[in-house]
Protein backbone atom coordinates (compact mmCIF):
# COMPACT_ATOMS: atom_id res chain seq x y z
CA UNK A 1 0.00 0.00 0.00
CA UNK A 2 1.18 3.40 -0.71
CA UNK A 3 2.63 4.96 1.98
CA UNK A 4 1.01 8.32 1.84
CA UNK A 5 -2.59 7.00 1.43
CA UNK A 6 -1.56 4.75 5.03
CA UNK A 7 -0.78 8.16 6.50
CA UNK A 8 -3.49 9.76 5.56
CA UNK A 9 -6.08 7.27 6.85
CA UNK A 10 -3.85 7.03 9.89
CA UNK A 11 -4.12 11.32 10.27
CA UNK A 12 -7.66 10.86 9.26
CA UNK A 13 -8.52 8.19 12.31
CA UNK A 14 -6.73 9.89 14.95
CA UNK A 15 -8.84 13.86 13.94
CA UNK A 16 -12.12 11.35 14.29
CA UNK A 17 -10.87 10.06 17.52
CA UNK A 18 -10.05 13.51 18.68
CA UNK A 19 -13.38 15.33 17.70
CA UNK A 20 -15.36 12.50 19.60
CA UNK A 21 -13.23 12.64 22.32
CA UNK A 22 -14.07 16.64 22.13
CA UNK A 23 -17.94 15.90 21.70
CA UNK A 24 -17.84 13.69 24.30
CA UNK A 25 -15.89 15.23 26.85
CA UNK A 26 -18.04 18.34 26.85
CA UNK A 27 -21.33 16.56 27.57
CA UNK A 28 -20.03 14.38 30.31
CA UNK A 29 -20.72 17.30 33.09
CA UNK A 30 -22.48 20.42 33.06
CA UNK A 31 -22.27 23.63 35.54
CA UNK A 32 -25.17 24.11 37.65
CA UNK A 33 -25.93 26.81 39.59
CA UNK A 34 -27.85 27.53 42.66
CA UNK A 35 -28.92 31.10 43.88
CA UNK A 36 -30.88 31.64 47.17
CA UNK A 37 -32.40 34.10 48.08
CA UNK A 38 -34.13 35.06 51.65
CA UNK A 39 -37.73 37.54 52.43
CA UNK A 40 -35.20 40.66 51.51
CA UNK A 41 -34.34 39.42 47.86
CA UNK A 42 -30.45 39.48 48.85
CA UNK A 43 -27.93 36.35 48.98
CA UNK A 44 -28.59 34.07 51.85
CA UNK A 45 -26.15 32.06 53.20
CA UNK A 46 -25.79 28.94 54.98
CA UNK A 47 -28.43 27.37 52.68
CA UNK A 48 -28.27 23.72 51.76
CA UNK A 49 -28.80 22.51 48.10
CA UNK A 50 -28.88 18.81 47.54
CA UNK A 51 -29.37 17.59 44.11
CA UNK A 52 -30.53 13.78 43.06
CA UNK A 53 -30.56 12.57 39.79
CA UNK A 54 -34.10 10.82 38.62
CA UNK A 55 -31.68 8.59 36.36
CA UNK A 56 -28.55 6.91 38.02
CA UNK A 57 -25.50 8.34 36.67
CA UNK A 58 -21.83 6.62 37.23
CA UNK A 59 -20.73 9.94 38.28
CA UNK A 60 -20.88 8.90 42.51
CA UNK A 61 -21.01 13.59 43.02
CA UNK A 62 -19.66 14.58 46.15
CA UNK A 63 -17.21 12.25 47.69
CA UNK A 64 -18.33 10.23 50.74
CA UNK A 65 -15.64 9.02 52.82
CA UNK A 66 -13.49 12.63 53.72
CA UNK A 67 -13.49 13.66 57.18
CA UNK A 68 -15.72 16.49 57.82
CA UNK A 69 -14.77 19.27 60.51
CA UNK A 70 -16.68 21.17 62.70
CA UNK A 71 -14.88 23.61 64.30
CA UNK A 72 -15.65 25.73 67.44
CA UNK A 73 -14.35 29.48 67.94
CA UNK A 74 -15.16 32.42 69.70
CA UNK A 75 -17.94 30.35 71.74
CA UNK A 76 -19.56 29.23 67.92
CA UNK A 77 -19.86 26.28 65.94
CA UNK A 78 -17.52 26.95 62.56
CA UNK A 79 -19.22 26.43 60.05
CA UNK A 80 -22.97 27.31 61.24
CA UNK A 81 -24.32 24.72 58.21
CA UNK A 82 -22.16 21.40 57.33
CA UNK A 83 -23.82 19.39 54.51
CA UNK A 84 -22.00 16.07 54.91
CA UNK A 85 -22.99 12.96 52.96
CA UNK A 86 -24.62 9.87 54.95
CA UNK A 87 -22.08 7.68 56.51
CA UNK A 88 -19.53 10.35 56.85
CA UNK A 89 -17.66 11.27 60.01
CA UNK A 90 -17.22 14.42 61.57
CA UNK A 91 -14.15 15.41 63.99
CA UNK A 92 -14.79 18.98 66.74
CA UNK A 93 -12.10 20.29 67.45
CA UNK A 94 -12.00 22.72 70.02
CA UNK A 95 -10.02 26.02 68.94
CA UNK A 96 -11.27 28.60 71.89
CA UNK A 97 -9.30 28.42 75.22
CA UNK A 98 -12.02 27.36 77.34
CA UNK A 99 -13.44 23.72 77.01
CA UNK A 100 -17.03 22.74 75.45
CA UNK A 101 -19.21 20.32 75.55
CA UNK A 102 -21.40 19.29 72.13
CA UNK A 103 -24.41 17.06 72.24
CA UNK A 104 -27.66 16.27 70.04
CA UNK A 105 -31.22 15.81 70.85
CA UNK A 106 -32.06 15.42 67.03
CA UNK A 107 -33.30 11.91 65.98
CA UNK A 108 -31.02 11.46 62.68
CA UNK A 109 -27.94 11.43 65.28
CA UNK A 110 -28.05 11.47 69.17
CA UNK A 111 -24.53 12.29 70.59
CA UNK A 112 -22.34 13.84 73.44
CA UNK A 113 -19.31 14.72 73.67
CA UNK A 114 -18.00 15.90 77.27
CA UNK A 115 -16.10 18.86 78.42
CA UNK A 116 -12.82 18.59 76.36
CA UNK A 117 -10.31 21.50 74.91
CA UNK A 118 -8.59 20.27 71.74
CA UNK A 119 -9.20 17.47 69.43
CA UNK A 120 -11.94 14.94 70.50
CA UNK A 121 -10.99 11.43 71.26
CA UNK A 122 -12.95 10.46 67.97
CA UNK A 123 -14.77 11.21 65.19
CA UNK A 124 -18.31 11.13 65.51
CA UNK A 125 -20.18 8.98 62.65
CA UNK A 126 -23.74 10.28 60.64
CA UNK A 127 -25.14 7.19 59.63
CA UNK A 128 -28.97 8.36 59.20
CA UNK A 129 -29.66 11.23 56.91
CA UNK A 130 -31.57 13.87 57.97
CA UNK A 131 -30.83 17.20 60.35
CA UNK A 132 -28.62 17.46 63.26
CA UNK A 133 -29.02 20.36 65.49
CA UNK A 134 -25.87 20.93 67.47
CA UNK A 135 -25.33 22.71 71.08
CA UNK A 136 -22.72 23.31 73.96
CA UNK A 137 -24.20 22.38 77.27
CA UNK A 138 -21.94 25.37 78.78
CA UNK A 139 -22.46 28.10 76.38
CA UNK A 140 -26.46 27.97 75.10
CA UNK A 141 -25.88 30.08 72.28
CA UNK A 142 -23.68 28.29 70.11
CA UNK A 143 -26.01 26.73 67.91
CA UNK A 144 -24.83 24.57 64.88
CA UNK A 145 -26.59 22.18 62.48
CA UNK A 146 -25.01 19.12 60.19
CA UNK A 147 -27.32 18.41 57.16
CA UNK A 148 -26.91 14.33 56.37
CA UNK A 149 -27.67 13.74 52.75
CA UNK A 150 -28.16 10.74 51.02
CA UNK A 151 -28.26 12.92 47.72
CA UNK A 152 -24.77 12.12 45.60
CA UNK A 153 -24.22 16.24 45.17
CA UNK A 154 -24.40 18.90 47.96
CA UNK A 155 -23.39 21.66 49.06
CA UNK A 156 -23.73 25.14 51.44
CA UNK A 157 -24.42 28.83 49.73
CA UNK A 158 -21.75 31.12 50.24
CA UNK A 159 -22.59 34.86 51.50
CA UNK A 160 -23.52 35.65 48.06
CA UNK A 161 -26.58 32.36 48.10
CA UNK A 162 -24.93 30.73 46.13
CA UNK A 163 -23.72 27.08 44.93
CA UNK A 164 -21.87 25.62 42.13
CA UNK A 165 -21.36 22.41 40.59
CA UNK A 166 -20.76 20.30 37.77
CA UNK A 167 -23.57 17.19 37.08
CA UNK A 168 -24.07 15.18 34.24
CA UNK A 169 -27.06 16.48 31.88
CA UNK A 170 -30.09 14.96 32.83
CA UNK A 171 -33.21 16.02 35.21
CA UNK A 172 -32.96 16.78 38.60
CA UNK A 173 -34.79 16.85 42.11
CA UNK A 174 -33.45 19.63 43.77
CA UNK A 175 -33.67 20.44 47.64
CA UNK A 176 -33.45 23.89 49.61
CA UNK A 177 -32.85 23.72 53.02
CA UNK A 178 -32.46 27.12 55.34
CA UNK A 179 -32.17 26.43 59.51
CA UNK A 180 -34.30 29.49 60.00
CA UNK A 181 -36.82 28.26 57.52
CA UNK A 182 -40.52 27.81 59.36
CA UNK A 183 -40.21 24.35 60.84
CA UNK A 184 -36.78 24.08 59.03
CA UNK A 185 -38.76 22.09 56.35
CA UNK A 186 -37.04 21.65 52.69
CA UNK A 187 -38.31 22.41 49.77
CA UNK A 188 -38.05 20.72 46.75
CA UNK A 189 -38.01 21.90 43.03
CA UNK A 190 -37.44 20.08 39.31
CA UNK A 191 -35.02 21.01 37.30
CA UNK A 192 -33.69 19.66 33.85
CA UNK A 193 -29.83 20.29 32.96
CA UNK A 194 -29.14 20.37 29.77
CA UNK A 195 -25.30 20.26 28.42
CA UNK A 196 -24.42 23.85 28.37
CA UNK A 197 -25.59 23.97 32.29
CA UNK A 198 -28.46 25.46 33.79
CA UNK A 199 -29.20 27.69 37.18
CA UNK A 200 -32.14 27.18 39.96
CA UNK A 201 -33.42 29.77 42.16
CA UNK A 202 -35.53 29.70 45.20
CA UNK A 203 -36.67 32.64 47.72
CA UNK A 204 -37.26 31.68 51.59
CA UNK A 205 -39.91 34.24 52.14
CA UNK A 206 -39.91 33.99 55.75
CA UNK A 207 -37.11 33.03 57.95
CA UNK A 208 -36.67 33.06 61.67
CA UNK A 209 -34.62 35.19 63.79
CA UNK A 210 -31.66 33.65 64.19
CA UNK A 211 -31.30 32.22 68.02
CA UNK A 212 -27.86 32.59 68.78
CA UNK A 213 -28.86 36.42 68.71
CA UNK A 214 -31.67 35.59 70.91
CA UNK A 215 -32.16 37.80 74.21
CA UNK A 216 -33.27 34.91 76.28
CA UNK A 217 -30.91 31.86 76.24
CA UNK A 218 -32.62 28.97 75.11
CA UNK A 219 -33.87 26.36 77.45
CA UNK A 220 -32.35 24.33 79.68
CA UNK A 221 -31.31 20.34 78.89
CA UNK A 222 -30.61 17.62 80.46
CA UNK A 223 -26.93 16.71 79.15
CA UNK A 224 -26.24 19.89 80.79
CA UNK A 225 -23.37 19.92 83.92
CA UNK A 226 -21.95 23.21 84.33
CA UNK A 227 -18.87 23.22 86.08
CA UNK A 228 -17.51 26.20 88.10
CA UNK A 229 -14.87 28.22 86.25
CA UNK A 230 -16.36 27.64 82.67
CA UNK A 231 -17.16 31.20 80.92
Amino acid sequence: MNLSVTRRRFDATILATVLILAATSGTTAAPLTASVTGPTLSGLANAVVAITPFSPHSDTGTPTTSLAIMDQKHKQFVPHVLAIRTGSPVTFPNSDNIRHSVYSFSPAKRFELPLYSGEPAAPVEFETAGVVTLGCNIHDKMIGYIYVSDSPWFGVTDSDGRAGFDVPPGEYSITFWHPYAPDKMPVKLITTVRPQGATVSHKFTVLNPDPREATAAPADNPFRRRTFNEQ
